[in-house]
């Protein structure tokens, strides 16, 4: 079963890898000299993670695997990795395995939606709908999380491919109602310019 595409959070900032990108990266990894410990393995992790970002948006799969199996030996504990580490296993259909990166992406970082969202796509496709479902919908709870109404969609996406059309529209009637809640608080906001042009009118 195919379900929303997956995304990674990590790089949001640069959608496609560039020279310059992982140039910045390889900068970084000799600035880490010695990355078993503190501060420096997890400057090691979140270099190798960017580094694996971009070999993961080209497509270059193995290598990115490498880069982020170097992020876990600088620092097993960074979720980031373990996220990126599920989306190379899933591209490279090795689903169980995807399956275990993501919980432990999860465990480590309860509040990364998009980690909690890549769970999701990959449950979706291996048919654990409500599963999905429910992970979508923790993700769109999370405080500060941009945009949950998309998880909501990606929810009745999955059910409406899986034939559970009457669920897909109890998600997506949500996902719409929240919008709409959205766009009404975002019209009745004062903004600063509109506070600063209130205070130049007080007496």
């Amino acid at each position: 079963m195919e379900g929303p595409p997956a995304t990674c959070g990590r790089s949001r900032e640069a959608q496609a890898a560039t020279a310059a990108g992982v140039l910045a990266a390889l900068l970084l990894l000799a600035a880490c000299t010695s990355p078993g410990t503190g501060a420096s393995a997890a400057a090691s992790a979140r270099a190798h993670t960017e580094l694996a970002v971009a070999y993961y948006q080209s497509a270059q799969y193995a290598t990115a695997a490498d880069e982020v199996q170097a992020a876990l030996r600088a620092d097993p504990g960074h979720a980031a990795a373990h996220n990126l580490h599920g989306l190379v296993l899933m591209a490279t259909g090795q689903l169980p395995q995807a399956d275990a990166a993501f919980a432990r992406a999860v465990s480590l970082a309860p509040q990364d939606a998009d980690a909690r969202n890549n769970r999701a796509v990959l449950l979706c496709r291996t048919g654990r709908v409500d599963d999905a479902v429910r992970e979508w919908d923790t993700a769109a709870r999370i405080p500060y999380y941009a945009t949950p109404a998309q998880s909501w969609r990606n929810a009745a996406a999955c059910l409406s491919a899986a034939g559970r059309r009457d669920d897909a529209q109890l998600w997506l009637d949500r996902a719409v109602r929240h919008a709409d809640l959205t766009a009404a608080g975002a019209a009745a906001t004062v903004t600063p310019t509109a506070i600063l042009k209130m205070d130049r009118a007080a007496p």
